[in-house]
């Protein structure tokens, strides 16, 4: 209103350039050289905004105002007589007789009655704030230990662990089993074992060519001919290092450990910070004790050493030497693109005979009952016998006693091995040509 006053007083066009806003001169010089004509309400905007940013600049470089205060801002407490002044300001005046220091803010009628904390009571809210904070995070671990207490207790009492003896007699029972599991003559068509179908097709495929494909294949997607109760071989330091694990875990959480559950690798480093999860019961073990017969094998140590990293893996055809790997017995169905699976070793701990279950990878174990071992680039009579056997009960009859599948059997079982052999017979292949461009390089250099 101001801008438009001075405008209609003055007229736009009877002012001098010199004495208009520096907006309204460039605007005025920029429509005389078009020859435009300038309408009043663009020079009334423009003098609007000079007029406003000038106000506002000035109000801004202006100091600003202090409010008088309107009582004496230092109180003194009504219980020990401590002066300050109070946290919050109110618009009228406390009564003296309601104001408190901050050590006794705790009678005090209202939070605005109480004074600012000096340095030695800010010092002694924080400890004080610290201690509550460290007694609340000791009781509720209190309270989770006793909840873990009980509920291993619970898992105890209602399916007891096995004695000495009991776990003695299972030792001999597996040394022995194992020892005629070398010896049998049918690693691939014994009939303790399934496998899934892809690895039964891929089994199918690779009687069809050279035993290094077969082992080119193994050594990078796992042991594909693993059965259960096939003999497997692992490296002893792998088990010393998880009974170490397993008993050092017990040892800090006596009673707490779930005894069925699988302490693997980062046990230690879990518990630390999740001590509820420190050794989980998952559903691999779950599935292992209630569909495959996990509850009637004893055992003392369950561990994990299950691993993705690839410089933790075996090679699945090299043979067990003494001293160096211990033998061991699978003891679930091999399925799955992850290839869990889980074997028991019979071991010997603190003197005493015992038995320990082992979750690894397909790709973690060696096969020494396998012969791998070629004769002129073929298989041995041994395994060649046995492929054509696995070959012969590959038809709806009889397949069931080979893999386990979604729960389809017959006809519906072959169709599916059969679309398993028509996508890795190409793969293969591929591996196959590979090692013999490779093989006649190899050859060309070294003669």
């Amino acid at each position: 209103m101001l801008a438009r006053g001075l405008v209609r007083q003055a007229g736009a066009a009877r002012l001098s350039l010199h004495r208009r806003p520096p907006l309204v001169q460039r605007l005025v010089s920029t429509f005389s050289r078009t020859s435009v004509v300038v309408p009043r309400s663009v020079l009334a905007a423009a003098a609007a905004f000079t007029i406003v940013g000038a106000a506002t600049k000035y109000a801004w470089s202006m100091p600003p105002k202090k409010k008088k205060a309107l009582w004496p801002q230092t109180f003194s407490c009504a219980e020990c007589g401590k002066e300050g002044r109070l946290v919050k300001r109110k618009k009228t005046k406390p009564p003296p007789e309601l104001v408190r220091c901050f050590s006794h803010g705790a009678s005090a009628r209202h939070r605005d009655y109480v004074m600012k904390p000096d340095k030695a009571e800010e010092a002694a809210e924080a400890l004080r704030r610290t201690e509550d904070a460290a007694a609340k995070t000791k009781a509720s671990a209190r309270q989770a230990q006793a909840t873990r207490l009980a509920h291993v207790a619970a898992i105890v009492k209602a399916r007891p662990r096995p004695t000495e003896p009991a776990l003695a007699a299972a030792n001999a029972k597996l040394a022995k089993e194992i020892k005629e599991g070398l010896q049998r003559p049918n690693p691939l068509t014994h009939g303790d074992g399934r496998v899934c179908g892809c690895n039964h097709a891929i089994n199918l495929e690779a009687m069809r060519r050279p035993p290094a494909v077969l082992q080119t294949f193994m050594f990078l997607c796992g042991a594909t001919p693993a059965r259960t109760k096939d003999i497997v071989a692992m490296p002893t330091s792998w088990l010393r290092h998880a009974a170490a694990l397993w008993a050092v875990l017990h040892a800090e959480r006596p009673g707490e450990v779930d005894p069925y559950a699988f302490v693997g690798l980062n046990a230690l480093e879990r518990q630390a910070t999740h001590p509820d999860d420190g050794a989980r019961y998952g559903t691999i073990a779950a599935a292992y004790d209630n569909d495959e017969g996990g509850r009637d094998l004893p055992d003392e140590l369950r561990v994990s050493v299950a691993s993705f990293d690839l410089s933790e893996m075996l090679l699945p055809y090299l043979s067990a030497k003494e001293g160096r790997d211990a033998l061991g017995r699978i003891e679930n169905v091999t399925v799955g693109h992850v290839g869990y699976t889980i074997s028991r070793f019979p071991v010997e701990l603190a003197g005493r005979k015992t038995v320990m279950s082992v979750m690894h990878m397909r790709r973690q174990i060696s096969l020494p009952a396998i012969d791998f071992h070629p004769v002129r680039g073929v298989w041995s009579p041994r395994m060649t016998d046995d492929f054509n056997r696995l070959a012969s009960l590959s038809v709806p009859a009889t397949i069931h006693r080979l893999i386990k599948t979604c729960k389809v059997d017959g006809e519906d079982a072959c169709a599916i091995v059969h679309a398993f052999k028509m996508k890795y017979g190409p793969v293969l292949d591929a591996i196959d040509a590979l090692l013999r461009s490779k093989y006649q390089r190899l050859r060309a250099v070294l003669l």
